[in-house]
């Protein structure tokens, strides 16, 4: 009898593994399809980029893409910026919303959301780890529905209608991160 029930509680734990595994997979295909796969920044290149753009507390910090939402999280609690996360993909943005409650941070939220329907008009700090096809839609509203002195972190792809804002190029581990000040238009 206890072999029994152990067996049904290990199928049942399966079947559970199976459908979680399969609603995640599918999250990931849609956000691959929408222009914004799932792939993370890594800790160390976060850390530099963060720390090289010196951002100020309680300016607002737009990640476009967030994912986990780490870039944002680490934003929110070394430096006090204020913020929202964006992602189209409900699975990684349940994982961004438990981590940044787990670590008590209440100044950023993050909202399922296509990042070309977003607000770009409060953020001071904008961070985009997009494919360049979904960043070059976005064209219009970077240049003309963003604050002046907007600082905009492209992380992975340079975004060529903004070279002329270049500020700098961090080196990364795998990727650079190129940083536009958007100070005149």
């Amino acid at each position: 009898m206890l072999i029994d029930i152990l067996y049904l509680l290990l199928i049942i734990s399966l079947l559970l593994f199976l459908m979680w595994a399969s609603v995640y997979t599918i999250s990931l295909i849609i956000s691959w399809f929408r222009g914004a796969p799932y792939v993370s920044t890594r800790t160390n290149d976060l850390t530099r980029i963060i720390d090289t753009i010196k951002l100020q507390k309680n300016a607002y910090f737009l990640e476009l893409g967030c994912g986990d939402g780490r870039v944002l999280r680490y934003a929110a609690q070394m430096y006090g910026v204020v913020g929202e996360g964006i992602d189209i993909n409900p699975v990684v943005l349940l994982k961004a919303r438990l981590l940044t409650s787990l670590r008590k941070i209440k100044q950023v939220q993050f909202i399922r959301k296509d990042v070309r329907k977003a607000d770009f008009s409060k953020a001071d700090y904008i961070y985009i780890f997009l494919f360049p096809k979904l960043v070059e839609t976005l064209k219009n509203k970077l240049l003309y529905d963003t604050k002046k002195n907007v600082t905009i972190i492209a992380h992975g792809f340079q975004i060529p209608y903004l070279r002329k804002y270049q500020d700098q190029v961090v080196e990364g581990n795998k990727f650079k991160t190129f940083i536009y000040k958007m100070t005149s238009r």
